[in-house]
């Protein structure tokens, strides 16, 4: 089964066909066919080390494929790493100032960040520096944001906190995002469709659609229903059932 929605015409910023990478004679993930439509949130959900970051970076055109093709039709692509990767001797302001001359104001106020613009990277808190990374990326108003792992470093109430940002600031704003992860409530928090990925080599196992409002509660009853029939598919997922 692959990533795209069967039977619709989409307006896509990314398009990826028959996508595989091989590293030393074995593929990590191959013949992923996945459409991203503009505007629309998708988090790649899967294990530690079934290649989640290389297929964003070979998505984003920081790696080479080893075979297939991507149709990338956003004209501004946004990148959040894991790690925050802040310019030490700038400020915030002037971190921001550093990828993009728009003026940063209302990001920073959007991610409550206004009152830290004039601190250096090593005052902030390792949630803060995480929101200026965040309000690096969505300065330049991508038409697609790519998201690796970007608030596994953080705790609960931090990830709660920036999960509301993030979609109030989607709701505005509208851009696509990719969001890979394999934590399955964060998936469920941030998305509008999830891709389980799974199987040697990996590949997509299912797409599931997130019937949720924007505003989500991490604690919901519905969250958690949701959360255990992922659950329940990655546990009894096999290679096979995506052939």
């Amino acid at each position: 089964m692959d990533g795209s929605k069967s039977g619709e015409t989409m307006d896509t910023v990314l398009d990826v066909k028959n996508f595989g990478v091989a590293y030393n004679g074995g593929w990590v993930f191959r013949s992923l066919t996945i459409a991203v439509a503009r505007g629309e949130r998708i988090a790649l959900l899967g294990s530690s080390g079934c290649g989640k970051t290389t297929f964003l970076r070979a998505a984003a055109g920081l790696a080479s494929p080893s075979e297939g093709e991507r149709t990338l039709s956003a004209s501004r692509l946004g990148y959040v790493f894991q790690e925050p990767r802040l310019i030490p001797w700038l400020s915030v302001r002037r971190n921001l100032a550093f990828v993009s001359e728009r003026d940063p104001s209302e990001i920073l106020a959007a991610l409550k960040l206004s009152n830290i613009a004039d601190a250096l990277p090593h005052e902030l808190s390792g949630g803060m520096k995480q929101r200026v990374n965040l309000a690096r990326a969505l300065l330049a108003e991508p038409d697609l944001l790519l998201l690796d792992e970007a608030f596994s470093s953080l705790d609960v109430a931090l990830k709660v906190r920036l999960f509301s940002d993030f979609n109030l600031l989607w709701s505005r704003k509208h851009f696509a995002s990719i969001m890979v992860t394999h934590d399955p409530r964060e998936a469920l928090l941030t998305s509008d469709r999830i891709l389980l990925l799974g199987g040697t080599p990996t590949g997509v196992l299912r797409s599931v659609d997130v019937p949720l409002p924007v505003e989500r509660e991490y604690s919901s009853r519905r969250v958690a229903e949701l959360e255990a029939s992922i659950l329940e598919i990655l546990a009894g997922a096999s290679p096979e059932s995506r052939r």
